[in-house]
């Protein structure tokens, strides 16, 4: 693990000093510090059917540097997240992260290109170590200012690795279309497809079935080490008399399809509606999801949360309304229907199956009002979020709902 961190830092630090000097021409640079607070009560913490309660506190990091030239607009960041519980310490954990991204200006100018590669590293603790994991990601993206509809096109690639929970690592493929489309009536339309591809590690793993002749399991098992007949009890996976061993291989390859629209509508200067529908596929089936009777429940981690092992649709509306110069309101709410590939709907006891499919139903409300403030001359933000939301499944240990209030206040440099 540690070449692993080593290799992605001096890939970070070689891109971010090969475009720093490969820039000729006379360039300026800035720094920027964001400090970020949120505090949270939120009333089912752990989105399951025991509704724990807790206060949970996060506080953001953001340091970067930017450079602009002629050639080039560089930004290197650090970006550091902490997550404190309460009530249930145990669940806390942080996120350090490190990340270049850029604007290259090639061909004089005329050809724009968005490059970027970034490192992650969560830890948590003791108890929880197994959700450790750290993620490399690449990016290539190009935006054509000039084409009718703003297209956007790109690709990326991203790493991400569990080192206490190997069956899970796994590397993704991703590429994306955006293209947009402006009417007189002040009415934007934007399409976006993406096809994504994971492939997750390698999982090696023992069947034993019967056989007529019991030579025939004897003999492959243990001939496969190099041994004879005396070293029978050497092996703690020999099935007997009348068994026989295969090593199944099982890595899945899981293809995505993911598409959505969105149409926003201005209502005069100082309010605007938005209407997003978004739909995702896979025709290759599901992946890995994780057994919550072993290992518990944690929202806050990909495992549990992953469009690769659910096809689902999404459907957003969304009220948004500026009060003054830098404030802003918003009112929505959003309807999410989830069919979970390869996971049925267990009782309680993790167990008996109720459905051989899980199916979930989401609704969410909720409203957001931001602002910045000023205050002997800083650079403040404020925000305000309260919202709903209920999730209703076969699963009874996913049938939940609660209430959540956030408050939290940002300072600039």
């Amino acid at each position: 693990m540690r070449e692993f961190l080593r290799n992605k830092i001096l890939v970070v630090s070689g891109l971010a000093l090969s475009l720093v000097l490969g820039m000729s021409a006379p360039l300026t640079a800035q720094w920027s510090v964001r400090v970020s607070s949120l505090t949270s009560y939120d009333q089912n913490a752990f989105r399951n059917y025991l509704g724990l309660e807790d206060w949970v506190e996060q506080v953001l990091l953001n340091v970067g540097r930017q450079f602009t030239s002629e050639h080039a607009d560089v930004a290197l960041s650090y970006n550091g997240g902490f997550v404190f519980f309460r009530e249930y310490s145990d669940r806390r954990f942080m996120v350090h992260g490190a990340a270049l991204d850029a604007t290259l200006y090639l061909a004089g100018g005329n050809f724009p290109l968005d490059v970027g590669v970034s490192f992650s590293q969560r830890f948590d603790k003791e108890a929880y170590q197994i959700f450790d994991n750290h993620q490399f990601s690449v990016y290539v993206s190009k935006r054509f200012p000039g084409v009718t509809g703003l297209p956007e096109i790109g690709v990326s690639y991203t790493n991400r690795i569990y080192p206490n929970l190997s069956d899970y690592s796994h590397s993704e493929w991703s590429v994306y279309a955006v293209a947009r489309k402006f009417f007189p009536t002040k009415t934007t339309l934007i399409v976006r497809s993406n096809l994504g591809y994971r492939a997750f590690a390698k999982r090696v793993f023992a069947v034993t079935e019967p056989v007529d002749d019991w030579t025939e399991g004897t003999g492959w098992g243990w001939m496969r080490g190099g041994h004879g007949r005396d070293h029978w009890n050497n092996f703690p996976w020999w099935p007997g008399p009348g068994s026989t061993v295969r090593f199944l291989v099982d890595a899945p390859r899981i293809l995505l399809l993911n598409g959505g629209v969105r149409l926003a509508q201005s209502l005069g200067e100082t309010a605007g509606l938005s209407l997003d529908a978004r739909g995702w596929y896979s025709p290759s089936g599901g992946g890995r999801a994780l057994d919550r009777s072993i290992y518990g429940y944690d929202p806050s981690d990909l495992i549990f949360d992953d469009p690769f092992n659910y096809d689902g649709s999404r459907f957003t509306l969304q009220l948004t309304k500026v009060l003054w110069p830098g404030s802003q309101l918003a009112v929505g709410a959003t309807a999410e229907k989830r069919w979970y590939r390869d996971r049925p709907a267990l009782a309680l006891d993790g167990q008996t199956t109720l459905d051989p499919e899980r199916r979930d139903e989401r609704g969410e409300f909720w409203a957001t009002f931001q602002s910045p403030l000023r205050v002997f001359k800083l650079n403040l933000g404020t925000m305000v979020d309260v919202r709903w939301i209920d999730n209703r499944s076969n699963d009874p240990y996913y049938q939940w709902s609660g209430l959540s209030a956030t408050v939290g206040l940002r300072m600039a440099f």
